[in-house]
Formats: structure tokens, sequence, C-alpha cells
């Protein structure tokens, strides 16, 4: 019996109970629960009395931990959120640059807390340049990492990050002088970087810099290459992570060529690593693990998988309750829980196919080997990863284990060369450049391959549809039925095909939702911003792609594929603030856009530099990628059959919202109005221009703002539903008035910041 490893995951099992099941007042009942539970085992014989009894304990000493680190680490300082106080806190890494200054992350005390916690601190672009150990003292708001932009969340906290500083005054600091050893390794990540931004070259540094340190700052600016590599499921190559430990402690044993020396040299290096990359949680769990594995043998003791893994994820959630719900770790788990169950059957399995005199043939026997290797390792890594993606980022890469199997070997590779690369370059700057060009082309290899493969129609398959839901669902039911029965060998043909031809009828019964309607509006949940896709059985529309942070176009793309749509026959801007085309950029890389429609810039009006920085940014991608560019200098209209898309021209006013395109889609007896970002007074003027008529659906102006939807529209058009495409803000959106007009007319409301997606269809 593994005695560690039941109670490490009965332990870790109770922190996941906690986390998305048990109230935080009943932790103390249920440990106690538990507890008499384990005393009643003692009535048990044999094994079975160990077993229940460990199980029992474990989980009670989750519960009773989780509650003695909510009241005497994190409580503490739960008060202090929304307070304005002067903070002395000790930096812990280098600070990164923001938009309005820094960020850096601080360690802070509190009287009623024995642990110091750590604490995102921003600050002006005047605060002095700080470094690890440095101690800084200013007057800072405070606030619980636990919501962001007005929603909760455990991004932070699962990184054990609890509370948020906002610089309010001057900062005193207290420079560390020497460096002080804890942050030994934050000075070599820093060293790494700054070595392979020059020994690298512009198109392969980026991607370097993600492999070898975790920073992915450079590469996310590279839209198409991200969305491509989440499309085709190799993201995690560039997320430092347990694969990275293994191929370090690979390229030390080949080194070394000894084993016990080769430990000895892999278990500080390890720690090293684990440092200088973050400590993340996929990075500590595969170091644990393999320290466990390599001093196994040095003590003379068995080395065990399944306990490592049980220990690595005690001790990870013993030091942070709340990392349960980083992703990372969820993804590093399920990945590594899948590899040890059935990693060794599918490559058994594969193993057994070929004839085995074609397996003796050393040429056909290697390649048979390493296929089936990596086969059956992806395979294994997707079994528990792939319904968590589904969950967390609302799709499922179908193309992964080819794209794995094309670049998982040239990643190793990769990244081993580039370690000897940079060490070289600290050692003669134009070794390492030469090695570093070398290397460079199995970067653009694996960077030409996600390119590639995410052009396919169903690389990705989106889990936002019901129906592409209940394929998941129905494919888990089939392989748990093929596992509980895999002693008769039942013949897999039947299987497969079945999967093919659900995922088929998934897909056709995803886009016949859309196309059995006559028009379909959807307002995307984008947060504070804009996205409207309007489709029709054979045209897809899109007006602004914008909102609160970075991911508005994949959320724009991914809705799009949910409904079977790759192809956008026209993409409006109304006006180029950032909550209407931040998101455009990713959504142009992900999907086809054919025409592009975009407000005139007048050279006689004055417009913000982000304004025309946005501007520019999209009709250089626009005209990369050989989009037709309409500028919208008066009204027209777009017609194909019974379809028009009516485009108003700017009417004048002196801010840049008034200097924005309104948009009519009309459909034979149905018409959608989007306004943009337009005033009231524009609103009048539009109504005295044009001869709107009275239409389906609109979508409310400037996001529900009181100076947008007046009276004077809503009785012209008389439209039966609204939209407002609205988030977390400060502005007040939606305001009370513009509810109170739509109420007041018998017009349905539907708010993205409560349904998520608001979905109309017209027959």
């Amino acid at each position: 019996m593994r005695k560690l490893a039941t109670f490490a995951f009965s332990f870790s099992a109770a922190i996941f109970l906690t986390k998305y099941v048990i109230p935080s007042e009943w932790l103390l009942i249920t440990a106690a629960l538990f507890i008499a539970i384990a005393l009643l085992g003692l009535l048990l014989k044999g094994d079975t009395r160990l077993r229940t009894m460990l199980i029992a304990f474990g989980l009670a000493a989750g519960f009773a931990w989780n509650w003695a680190y909510y009241t005497i680490v994190y409580k503490p300082f739960e008060l202090l959120d929304g307070q304005t106080s002067v903070i002395r806190a000790e930096v812990l890494d280098y600070p990164q640059e923001t938009a309005r200054g820094i960020s850096a992350y601080v360690k802070i005390k509190h009287e009623n807390s024995p642990l110091a916690i750590k604490t995102l601190l921003y600050a002006d672009n005047e605060t002095p340049a700080l470094s690890p150990g440095d101690v800084v003292e200013l007057k800072a708001r405070l606030a619980l990492s636990t919501v962001s932009y007005g929603e909760k969340t455990d991004y932070y906290t699962s990184k054990g990050v609890f509370l948020i500083a906002y610089q309010k005054g001057e900062v005193s600091l207290r420079q560390a002088g020497k460096l002080p050893l804890k942050y030994f390794p934050q000075y070599l990540s820093k060293m790494l970087k700054e070595k392979i931004s020059e020994i690298y070259q512009g198109d392969t540094a980026p991607f370097m810099l993600a492999l070898l340190s975790g920073d992915r700052g450079l590469l996310n600016q590279d839209d198409r290459l991200t969305s491509s590599m989440s499309t085709v499921g190799i993201s995690h190559v560039v997320a430092v992570s347990g694969m990275h430990v293994s191929f370090l402690v690979g390229l030390i044993m080949t080194l070394t060529r000894q084993r016990r020396l080769g430990a000895l040299v892999c278990i500080p290096v390890i720690l090293l690593f684990m440092g200088m990359v973050g400590s993340t949680p996929s990075v500590v769990r595969a170091g644990i693990m393999q320290i466990s594995m390599l001093t196994a043998p040095l003590l003379k003791r068995e080395s065990d998988t399944v306990t490592a893994l049980g220990l690595a994820l005690m001790l990870l959630l013993t030091i942070n309750p709340y990392s349960a719900g980083n992703v990372g770790l969820q993804l590093s788990f399920a990945a590594m829980g899948g590899i040890v169950l059935f990693t060794g059957r599918i490559n058994a399995f594969l193993m057994g196919k070929p004839d085995k005199k074609l397996l003796k043939s050393p040429l056909f026997g290697a390649v048979w080997r390493f296929v089936a290797a990596s086969i059956s390792s992806t395979l294994g890594a997707l079994v528990f990863t792939t319904p968590l993606i589904a969950i967390h980022f609302k799709y499922v890469s179908l193309i992964a284990p080819l794209a794995n199997l094309l670049t998982l070997w040239s990643v190793s590779y990769a990244f081993c060369g580039g370690l000897i690369s940079v060490l070289l370059g600290f050692i003669f700057t134009p070794a390492g450049k030469m090695l570093a060009w070398l290397v460079s082309w199995l970067v653009r290899y694996i960077t030409r391959i996600a390119l590639c493969l995410a052009g396919f129609r169903f690389a990705s398959l989106s889990m936002l549809g019901i129906f592409t839901r209940l394929w998941l669902v129905f494919v888990y039911l089939l392989l748990g039925w093929l596992f509980i029965n895999r002693k008769r060998r039942p013949r897999l043909v039947i299987p497969l095909c079945s999967v093919v031809i659900t995922l088929c009828l998934a897909l056709v019964l995803s886009g016949l939702i859309t196309d059995l309607t006559a028009m379909t509006v959807t307002a995307v949940d984008v947060g504070q911003g804009q996205s409207i896709v309007i489709t029709t059985k054979k045209h897809t529309f899109v007006v602004d792609c914008g909102g609160s942070g970075e991911k508005t176009g994949n959320l724009t793309a991914e809705y799009l594929r949910s409904i079977n749509r790759r192809a956008v026959d026209v993409l409006v801007i109304t006006h180029f603030h950032a909550d209407h085309v931040n998101g455009i950029a990713r959504l142009i890389e992900q999907t086809e856009v054919k025409l592009l429609a975009i407000p005139y810039i007048d050279n006689r009006f004055r417009y913000d530099e982000e304004y025309l920085d946005y501007c520019m940014e999209i009709t250089e991608l626009a005209e990369k990628r050989g989009i037709d560019i309409l500028y919208v200098t008066q009204n027209m209209q777009l017609t194909s059959g019974e379809i028009s898309l009516s485009l108003y021209a700017p009417i004048g006013g002196n801010t840049e919202n008034e200097k924005g395109v309104v948009v009519m889609c009309s459909a034979g007896d149905n018409d959608v109005l989007v306004t943009g970002d337009i005033s009231s007074t524009l609103e009048r003027r539009l109504l005295r221009l044009a001869d709107l008529p009275d239409i389906e659906v609109l979508i409310a102006g400037h996001h529900g703002s009181k100076y947008s939807t007046s009276e004077e529209l809503l009785d012209a058009v008389k439209p039966e539903i609204a939209l407002i495409s609205v988030g977390y803000n400060t502005y007040g959106h939606p305001a009370d008035e513009v509810l109170e007009r739509l109420l007041n007319r018998q017009i349905t409301v539907l708010r993205t910041d409560i349904l998520g997606n608001a979905v109309v269809r017209l027959k």
C-alpha cells in the first residue's frame, strides 16, 4: 500500500473540496467528522483499517489546514481591503514596465499575522530603480486581489498574491546594497533574459525568452503566433513547466554520463531553475518529483511516481491552499496523472501493432518507437487535461496529437541547445551567437508548424455550443466504457467511427441553429466593450471587437467557431477606441476577414495618439493579410441578395465617439441598428438625415450611457429588443435613466454582464 500517497491525495482532495464545494464555515465541523470516521476505522481489520484511517485523517488534515491558513495568514490582510495607509515592503523581484509606470512583487507584514504575504505593487515612472532585497516605504491604497474588473477571480491568490497596492505618495527606498543570497535566482533570471535578447535575432528571441525563462511578454505581442499555438495545442511548450525540468535533467544526465554524479548535480540545478522561473506550480511539481526520484537510488530506495506526484501536490497545497484554483497546477497534475495511468498501456498497444520482424529493423524500429512514445505520452496527457481545457478555455484542440508529434522533439533540442548557447554566450558571445543561429532554425520550424496546422478548418473545436459539449461528454463516457471493459479487448473500429460520426453530427447541428434563422444577433461577452456578431444563412458580419483585457479577439473568434463560421464577410469598426478595437488584431489573425470597413480619419480634426495608433496598427495588419479596406466617407449600402448592410458616415461632433460609423443590418423584415458610442445629440441628427425603419434589435449606444439611447431614437425606430454590451466599469453603465426608458416602452433588455453572450434569433 502506498501510505504516503494515500494520505497526500486525501489531504489534497480536501483542499479542492474546500475550493469548489464546501463552504468555509463548515471546515472545522467537516474536519471533526472525518477525525471521528478515522477513529471508527480502528474497528476494521487489516489493510482496510489502515487505508480508511489514512484517507480520513488526510481529509481531516486538509480541511483543518485550510481553516487555519485562512484564519491565521489571510484574514488579517483581508481587513486591509480598501484602506489607504503607509506600508513597508521588501522587493521580491525586478520590476516590470506597465502602461502607467511599473509593477513589482513585494512582501509586506501585518502585526496580527505571523507571515508576510506577497503583494503586487503598482507605482509610477518616478519610482527609484528597484532590486530584490530593497525595502520600500510608501503610502498606498490596498485592495484584495480576489476582485478584478468587478468580478471574483482566483488568478492572483492561486499564485500566492493576496493584496494589490496602488501608490498614493512618494516612495522611500532603502537599497539592499549587496544582493541577498536568497534572491540570487532572480538575478540569474535577469541575466539570462538579457543574454537571450543579445544572442538571438528578433524573430526568435521572444520564443526563446518564453521557452527558457517563462517570460512571455514579447511573445504575447505576436497575436497570430500565440493564437495559432493555442489552436493547435502546443502553448504549453513555452509555458515553462514540468516538461522543461525533464529536458534539463536529461541534458545534465547526458553530459555527466554517471547516474550518481548526475543526481548530485541535478538536485541543486533543479532548485535554482525553480527559483529562476518563478516557482510556478507545474515547475515545482516536476522539481519535487524529479528530486524524489533522483534521491531514491542515493538512499537505496525504490522511487515511486505515484507517491512523488501525491507528495508534490500536498506540499504545494500546504504552502498555499488557494493554489488549488491555479489552472497551471490543475493542468500539470492532470497531465502527469494521465501519463502515469495510460501512457504505458497506449505505448504497449502501439508497439504490439507492427510485425516483430519490422521492429527488429534498426531504422523502422527506431522510428516506430519514437512515434509510439510521442503518441502515447501526448494521448496520456490529454486524457485528463482535455476536459480542464474545455472548462477553462472553452475549446478543445483536435489537431494537438499531430502538432505535439511534429514539434516536441524539436522543442527538447531547442531548449537544451538554447541553454548551452546562453552559457557559451556568457563565456564568449560570438560562440553563443553561432549556436543560437542553429537553434533558431528549430524555433522557426516549430512556429511554422503551428501557423500551418492552425490554418486547418477544424484544428480546434469550440466548447461554447451545447452540441459540442454533449459530444465531449459522449467521448468520455465511451472512454470510460472501454476502460471498464479493457480485459475483453473490444474492437476499436466501432468506437472510433462513433466518435467521428457524432462529431460531424455535433458540427452540423451547431451550424443549423444559426442557419435555420433569418438573422442571429449576438453581443459577445467581452466585458466593458463591444463585439457584435450578426449572422444570416450565408453571411457573417462583425461590428467592433474590443473590451476588457487581451482576450477579446479570442472570445469573438471562439464564438464564431462555435457556430461554424470561419469567415467574416464584413468587419466594421465604428471608431478606434480601445474598448471597441483592442481585439481586432487577434480576430483578424484567427478568422478570414474579407472586407474591413472603418471611419475615415479626417486630418482637419484632432485625435488622441492611442486612437491613431490603433487605426494604423489595424490598417497595416489588414494590408499585410490582403484584406480590402473600405473607408466610410459617405453613407453607403452593401447588398447581397436580401441582405443589406447600411453604413452611415460620421455626421460631426467634437469628440472621437461622435466621429464614429453607425451600422444598420437588414435581412428581410429584420433590422438591427448599431450606433456605437455616439451621443443623443448625434442620434437626433442621424434621425434627421437618414430614414430609419422600425427595427427589431437595437444595440444600446455607448454601453448604456445616459447620454445615448435617447427617447427620440427609441420612439423613432421602436426596437423590440435592446442588447447592452457592458462589463464592470466605473462610469455607471448601464445608466438607470436608460434602463427606465427601455422599461417604459416595454423593450426587452439583454445584458452581457448578466447573461454572458446575449443572443437574439430572428425568424
